[in-house]
């Protein structure tokens, strides 16, 4: 995934540099959160039984995983199957079938 950067516009005005230096201080900070760089991914069907390898395609190795919606009481987490390709997938587990999205970082 592309990182985001902050672009500046330069000026002869001292006051607008020198906000625009701190502007991009701050969304330096905002933009190096894993957070923020994050992709959401719709409509996972996750199975019992079995793992699960979703692909996220950060292009990175994912950090963890946010759960935005399901359709199903069911507990989601990161299944013990080690996982060579961590830049490309995630592998899940679940304790019930469902369908989910997620917001991998």
């Amino acid at each position: 995934m592309k990182r985001i950067q902050f672009t500046k516009t330069y000026t002869k005005d001292a006051f607008a540099t020198r906000l625009q230096h701190h502007l991009q201080q701050l969304f330096d900070k905002i933009f190096a959160s894993p957070l923020v760089q994050g992709v959401h991914v719709k409509d996972i069907n996750i199975s019992t039984g079995s793992d699960n390898i979703v692909s996220h395609k950060l292009g990175t190795a994912y950090q963890g995983f946010v759960i935005t919606n399901k359709d199903a009481i069911a507990d989601i987490y990161l299944s013990s199957t080690e996982n060579t390709v961590k830049q490309r997938q995630i592998i899940l587990k679940t304790t019930a079938n469902v369908t989910a999205d997620l917001y991998i970082f």
